[in-house]
């Protein structure tokens, strides 16, 4: 069985401390992880003769609705490194500015976060996404007229985000809502049932109110989106 690793095909065997060698056969066929591979930047003084499964944990989660599966690689060599998540399904998320009295607003939520007792953390909204970006609480955004469905979006680009399982790549995505002068009244907004409320900041200041990393990328992406295109 072989693999292409960078832009040379080798081949792809089980390791020694893999208890069952068939399982390489379903790591070779799983796309997310087949496509990782071929895009790696191999150095040119290195040359890969041979891939190797250490380990696989196959995970299922159930995020916005949705069953992503999940191939955690954990090591390279006898270095351990930063799990990759690599995921069926592309967790998006979704950035969403509407100006209100000229000034340029962002919609954060908040909702309960067990793992650090707190629900008060601001992030962007997210989920999966397919035609439409799939949010448990996506009821709650739709009170306020914004949209889901990913044709009404601009992409803002990809990039990772570290979590408690490794290292997972997003989507990121931007929707513009035409100018409301009664919009700002309507926050917060909550929803009884999650527990999730929705909040209105002026994108000026919402770095100083937000500490969760995937809005802040959200936010930088954001800012390197609207600065003018330099010609070289």
């Amino acid at each position: 069985m072989e693999i292409k690793v960078g832009s040379e095909q080798v081949p792809l065997e089980g390791g020694p401390r893999l208890g069952d060698k068939s399982i390489v056969a379903q790591v070779a066929r799983f796309k997310p992880f087949v496509d990782w591979a071929a895009k790696l930047k191999v150095p040119d003084h290195v040359k890969v003769v041979q891939a190797e499964v250490e380990s696989v944990h196959m995970v299922v989660k159930r995020l916005a609705n949705a069953r992503v599966a999940l191939v955690l690689q954990s090591a390279a060599g006898e270095r351990l490194r930063e799990s990759v998540v690599f995921c069926e399904d592309a967790f998006a998320a979704l950035v969403v500015v509407v100006a209100v009295d000229g000034v340029d607003h962002v919609v954060l939520v908040a909702e309960p976060q067990p793992a650090v007792v707190r629900t008060d953390l601001l992030h962007v909204p997210y989920g999966i996404a397919g035609t439409a970006i799939d949010i448990p609480y996506s009821d709650l955004l739709s009170q306020i007229g914004i949209s889901l469905v990913t044709t009404d979006y601009e992409d803002l680009g990809d990039q990772v985000v570290p979590g408690a399982s490794g290292v997972a790549g997003h989507k990121y995505y931007l929707w513009k809502m035409p100018q409301q002068a009664s919009f700002k009244d309507q926050f917060p907004l909550s929803d009884d049932e999650t527990g999730v409320t929705a909040h209105l900041l002026p994108i000026s200041e919402a770095h100083e109110k937000v500490t969760d990393v995937r809005t802040l990328a959200a936010l930088a992406l954001l800012h390197q989106h609207s600065q003018p295109n330099e010609s070289s």
